[in-house]
């Protein structure tokens, strides 16, 4: 037989059976009786099958030992075929039977597995496969460029499969690029190059999944991408003269698939031009810049590009008033133009924040003199001349004096009184025979009453705002400037007081059963006589309070914070502006991080609510997430979240010594113990369940409340008692991790490090090794770092040639520094 018949019949057990045999028993029988035993009848036919049922990977899947499949009746399929009540497709679906199978996947992966269905009838065999992705990402990418800066990161995808792999890459989010398709080679290592350009100031999601055509896996990686202030698009130099107009042109792109306005800024007073400009999509737009400086130099300034956000449907008046306005310079717009920006509602989506600018250089050449005066002189002698100015402004001008040539001097600045007028005199001394050409320049300059800028300068005024109550109200004022030139600049401010957000968080550090105090200074801010609450979110719940989940761990109930520094913490009543002065403390008991918060509650004496006089102006989710449903709130609350890192006591053994020989090198093992509570969240089990790394240099992972990790990571530093000790021995002291352990029922970890010590001069300085964990403590051991005096490097022997004479000896010195 072949050898597919020798296995069909190996798995059925009728392998010992044979054809001819059969013929020759059916010769010994009559032919009733072999009509009997070929013809069965169909009353006996069982009506339904049993199988047996076998699994080549038990150990992630289940299926039933045996499966039933019943038995349809001959006629009654061949009677629904001849009646055309069900089709072909659908008869075939009913004789099948449903079989429960359980896939147990332990780990990411592919799982294949056959199924072996045999009865004393037929055999089957069933070929799955079970494809397991990861649950989480495999890793995260930060992206952090500039707008209109593109930032490739390449990305490994290792191939250790020997089957080639084709990925079906899919990305989500915006600004995000890559090729749509990604070839990897059996035991190859393929970077997938990823870009990210954003054209505006964003911080976008994402995730990149490559999908495996061949198994079905799936290699996932978040995303993260942060558009930052965007660069100047060009560098645009204008040389132009004083006193005329000259026009640059300007290309303007627009990234986007919409049509955007964008309104034109620019803080150099010299330029002007259209104030708005509108693009098609993916299109670009020349700009006409008009230039025209007063006096000569170099000015450096931007221009700007940012999305108008106004209401459709304006009239066309207003068009034509626009389109006046392009003759009119930025420095001369009304001071309705300059309130705009203060009705304008705020942007609704991300795109208003696209902003394009260019820094721009004029170089501005002197223009013809205003006069030409002829002078005649002696060599070695002087004369002068007067040339006679005046100020028909209302207001003081400024001139600065400057000559091209030290034959010529005067003053060097002078006033001008309003309506008023004076010859400046101008004495010139040759000290040559010849005919020179040279001039004076008169710079004005503006002339403030409490504010004076330099020529070719600028000047930051830092204005601050600290609002006395919720909303608008009041605050609103006006900043003017007045100058001899450009008459008044008003600047109208405008200020809305927001709920206050929760500060910053504060780090405390306390050795365990010592106290540390935390100091919060609190100022009523409003005009009003209130009264405070104080509450401690560890001793209680606070009523009414609407906050993410990231805060609940700064909830929960502990007894290592205390309020200190008031006789009481309810109604205490302060006056307006009034201070009080809060100090938290915290003793911790036990090696463990704790959090907190402090809630201050500021309500009216008078019983009266706050007013939110912006109420409709706020976005829904800051109502709900404020708990605000009127336009009135009975207390303003300010949240100052804080967090207890316990110390633990030094060992009282022997602090470590460490001694070695200057200009020698020592490797030492130093082995120290941590002792603390090491169960609770995130219990430690085994050594798999921390790790113990070097310390990552400023990183403040107590600010990052959401990125808790799943492990413990205790990390390991040496620290000096002074900048100066460490400058000098920093270099000289390694350590390094080289062996870990842990003692589940005493709760102590053991580590051991391997110290090298390699002193260039003798010394005697104390250091520490401090071992952090975010979750537990500060563990420190002091050290005594020992520095003997170095070996002789060599004797010299000088033989004298005679008394009174001088003997010399050469010494070779070399330095090991490079």
């Amino acid at each position: 037989m072949s050898k597919i018949e020798y296995e069909r019949r190996l798995l059925t057990g009728t392998l010992e059976s044979s054809s001819i045999r059969v013929a020759i028993a059916l010769l010994g029988l009559t032919k009733i009786e072999m009509c009997m035993l070929l013809n069965v009848s169909k009353l006996k036919k069982p009506k339904s099958i049993v199988y047996k049922a076998e699994l080549s990977l038990p150990e992630h899947f289940d299926i039933p030992k045996t499966v039933c499949i019943p038995q349809i009746p001959e006629t009654q399929v061949e009677l629904a075929q001849y009646q055309g009540n069900k089709p072909a497709g659908k008869t075939a679906a009913a004789r099948s039977v449903p079989v429960p199978l359980r896939f147990v996947p332990l780990s990411p992966g592919r799982y294949p597995c056959k199924i072996l269905l045999t009865s004393r009838y037929d055999v089957r065999l069933y070929c799955i496969e079970g494809v397991v992705n990861e649950e989480r990402p495999e890793a995260r990418f930060d992206f952090e460029t500039p707008a209109f800066e593109a930032l490739t990161q390449n990305i490994p995808i290792n191939n250790e499969t020997k089957n080639e792999w084709k990925c079906q890459v899919t990305i989500e989010g915006e600004w995000f690029h890559g090729p749509p398709i990604l070839y990897v080679g059996p035991g190859e290592t393929v970077d997938y190059p990823l870009t990210f350009k954003p054209i505006l100031e964003c911080e976008i999601m994402g995730r990149l999944i490559l999908q495996n055509e061949a198994d079905g896996m799936e290699h996932i990686f978040d995303l993260k991408g942060i558009g930052k202030r965007p660069l100047a698009l060009e560098y645009i130099t204008v040389d132009c003269q004083v006193g005329e107009v000259t026009n640059k042109h300007i290309i303007v792109p627009n990234y986007t698939p919409s049509i955007l306005t964008f309104k034109v800024s620019s803080d150099l007073p010299i330029v002007w031009g259209n104030p708005d400009i509108t693009i098609d999509p993916d299109n670009t737009v020349p700009y006409i810049l008009h230039v025209c400086p007063w006096k000569r130099g170099i000015f450096k300034g931007t221009i700007s590009f940012s999305v108008k956000s106004k209401h459709d449907g304006d009239s066309q008046d207003d068009s034509d008033e626009e389109q006046d306005r392009d003759q009119i310079p930025f420095y001369k717009k009304s001071l309705s133009e300059l309130s705009d920006k203060f009705d304008e509602e705020k942007p609704d989506n991300a795109i208003n924040n696209l902003r394009i600018w260019y820094h721009l250089e004029i170089h501005s050449a002197p223009g013809p003199p205003l006069k030409v005066i002829d002078m005649k002189c002696v060599a070695m002698e002087s004369v002068c001349i007067e040339v006679p100015l005046i100020n028909p402004k209302e207001k003081i001008v400024h001139f600065d004096v400057l000559f091209s040539s030290a034959a010529f001097s005067g003053l060097d600045e002078l006033e001008l009184f309003p309506r008023g007028s004076v010859n400046y005199i101008v004495r010139y001394s040759p000290a040559c025979t010849g005919f020179t050409e040279e001039r004076y320049v008169l710079f004005l300059d503006c002339h403030m009453l409490f504010l004076i800028i330099p020529p070719n300068s600028t000047r930051d005024i830092p204005i601050h705002f600290r609002p006395s109550a919720l909303g608008r109200a009041s605050h609103q004022t006006s900043v003017i400037f007045h100058c001899a030139q450009f008459k008044e600049w008003i600047f109208l401010l405008s200020g809305i007081g927001l709920f206050p957000q929760p500060h910053e968080i504060q780090k405390v550090t306390a050795s365990l059963h010592l106290q540390a105090s935390v100091p919060i200074p609190f100022q009523n801010p409003t005009k009003d006589e209130v009264f405070i609450d104080i509450i401690l979110t560890g001793e209680e719940k606070p009523k009414r309070l609407v906050m993410a989940q990231i805060w609940d761990s700064f909830l929960e109930e502990t007894s290592a914070f205390k309020i200190s520094g008031v006789t009481h913490t309810k109604g205490i009543a302060l006056p307006p502006k009034g201070t009080l002065d809060i100090q938290v403390l915290f003793m911790p008991q036990v090696m463990k991080l704790q959090k907190t918060m402090v809630l201050i509650q500021m309500r009216k004496a008078s019983g009266k609510r706050w007013l939110i006089d912006n109420f409709m102006e706020l976005h829904p989710e800051v109502k709900r997430g404020l708990g605000l449903d009127s336009e009135e709130i009975l207390e303003i609350r300010w949240i100052y979240p804080i967090v207890g890192l316990p110390q633990a006591p030094p060992p009282e053994n022997s602090k470590i010594v460490i001694k070695c020989q200057a200009r020698k090198r020592l490797e030492e093992e130093v082995e120290v113990t941590l002792d603390g509570d090491f169960w609770g969240k995130n219990p430690i089990l085994d050594l798999s369940d921390f790790i113990v790394i070097p310390k990552r240099k400023s990183y403040a992972y107590y600010e990052d409340i959401e990125d808790v990790p799943m492990k413990r990571e205790f990390e390991y530093d040496i620290e000096f008692e002074s900048e100066v000790e460490e400058d000098s021995l920093e270099s000289c002291v390694a350590i390094y991790l080289i062996k870990k352990s842990y003692n589940a029922k005493n709760e102590q970890i053991a580590l051991v490090f391997n110290l090298i010590f390699t002193p260039k001069k003798p010394a005697r300085s104390q250091a520490t090794l401090k071992v952090e964990c975010m979750t537990d403590g500060i563990w420190t051991f002091p050290m005594m770092l020992i520095a003997t005096e170095p070996d002789v490097d060599e004797v010299i022997n000088i033989e004298g040639v005679g008394l009174f004479k001088e003997s010399t000896v050469n010494v070779r010195l070399t330095s090991q520094a490079r």
